[in-house]
C-alpha cells in the first residue's frame, strides 16, 4: 500500500482514507479480540487451557488446538477467524457444563479450508452431501407447494428453510455430533439441562426471520440418534425420558411447521452418516463402556449428580483438584 501511495494519492485521494480507516478497523479488531484473548489466556486460564489441549490429544483433534480465553459474558463460542475459544468466567470450577467445549471444537473442522485437508475428507462428504439432500428435499416441496398452489408465504418459508440448512443448521448439528461422538452421554445431559435453564420454545420454528440455529428439540433428537449410534441405548433412553418430562412439564409439542423443518427421518440420516464420518477421519469416539480421559470424568460427572445430587457439590470439588493435578503433572 505504500508504495502504491503516490499513484492512489493522484488518482483518488479519498480512497486513501477509506482504506486507513478499513486498516485501523482491522487492528483494532486484532487488538479487542486476538490480543486480548492471548492476554487473558493460558498464563491466566490455566486449567481450561491445560483441559482443551488434553481433550484435543484423547479425541486425536486433526486441526490446531483453539486458545482458550474466560472472558465470554454468557456462554461458550469459538472464534474461528482468531482460534480462541471463549468461555464464561468461572466454568473451570464446576464440570456439567464443560461437555460444551467439545461442541465448539467440532466448528474449526467444518471450515472450508479445513475440509480441503484429506484427513477429514470422510467428514467433508458427508457434509456436503447432507446439505444437498436437505436443499433437494425442501426443492421438492417448493415444487409441490407451487403444484397444488399453495401459500405464497409457505413458499418463501421453504426458501428460508434452505437457506438456513446451508448456512447454519447443518454446521450446527455436526457439532452436536461431533461432541455426542467424542463424549457420549454428558453431551446429551448437558443439552437436556441446557434448554431446561432458557425459556424459549423448544419447538420454535422460524418463519422467514434469520436463524442461526435449529431448534433444541431438533439438536435433542439428533444427539439421541447419535448415542443410539454409538451403543448407547440405556442411557439414550433415560436422558429421551427426562427430555418427554421436560416438554410435559411445559406443556409443549411439535408442531406441522417444525415436523416440515425437522423431519425425523432427515435427523436420523443425518446423525448415522455424522457419526460414521468421524469414524472414518479417525477420531477417537465414545463407545459404551469405552469411554476414557476426560471424557470418562465429564461422565462420571453426571452419573454422580444423578444418583446423589445432595452430595454432588462435594464429589465435584474432588473430582476438579484431581483433574488439576493430573493435568499439570508433567506426564500429562
Amino acid at each position: 500500500m505504500l508504495d502504491a501511495l503516490p499513484h492512489i494519492w493522484t488518482a483518488n485521494p479519498s480512497s486513501i482514507v477509506d482504506d486507513y480507516r478499513d486498516l485501523v478497523e482491522q487492528i483494532s479488531l486484532i487488538e479487542r479480540a486476538g490480543v486480548f484473548a492471548l492476554v487473558h489466556s493460558s498464563e491466566n486460564d490455566p486449567f481450561l487451557s491445560r483441559l482443551v489441549q488434553q481433550i484435543c490429544d484423547d479425541i486425536g483433534y486433526l486441526v490446531q488446538v483453539p486458545v482458550v480465553s474466560e472472558t465470554s459474558p454468557s456462554h461458550f463460542e469459538i472464534d474461528q477467524w482468531f482460534n480462541v475459544l471463549y468461555v464464561p468466567p468461572l466454568e473451570g470450577q464446576f464440570l456439567l457444563h464443560l461437555p460444551d467445549l467439545y461442541h465448539e471444537l467440532g466448528h474449526p473442522l467444518l471450515l472450508e479450508e479445513n475440509l480441503a485437508l484429506l484427513s477429514l475428507r470422510s467428514v467433508k462428504t458427508e457434509y456436503t452431501l447432507a446439505i444437498f439432500d436437505r436443499v433437494a428435499a425442501l426443492n421438492d416441496a417448493i415444487v409441490e407447494n407451487e403444484r397444488m398452489q399453495g401459500s405464497e408465504a409457505e413458499r418463501r418459508r421453504f426458501i428460508a428453510y434452505s437457506d438456513f440448512w446451508t448456512n447454519h443448521w447443518m454446521r450446527e448439528f455436526f457439532c452436536d455430533l461431533f461432541a455426542t461422538f467424542c463424549l457420549g452421554p454428558a453431551y446429551g445431559w448437558s443439552h437436556c439441562h441446557l434448554c431446561l435453564k432458557l425459556e424459549s420454545d423448544p419447538f420454535e420454528t422460524p418463519r422467514l426471520q434469520q436463524s442461526k440455529h435449529p431448534s433444541d428439540a431438533a439438536r435433542m433428537t439428533v444427539i439421541l440418534y447419535g448415542l443410539r449410534s454409538l451403543g448407547f441405548e440405556s442411557e439414550s433412553k433415560a436422558i429421551e425420558a427426562m427430555w418427554a418430562d421436560q416438554l410435559r412439564l411445559w406443556g409443549l409439542s411439535a408442531n406441522m411447521s417444525h415436523k416440515q423443518c425437522y423431519p425425523d427421518n432427515a435427523l436420523k440420516s443425518i446423525a448415522e452418516h455424522a457419526i460414521s464420518a468421524f469414524d472414518r477421519a479417525g477420531f477417537k469416539g465414545a463407545r459404551a463402556d469405552q469411554v476414557s480421559g476426560v471424557a470418562l470424568c465429564l461422565n462420571q460427572a453426571w452419573e454422580q449428580f444423578w444418583q446423589n445430587p445432595k452430595g454432588f457439590g462435594e464429589w465435584e470439588i474432588r473430582a476438579i483438584e484431581h483433574l488439576q493435578k493430573e493435568l499439570a503433572s508433567p506426564t500429562t
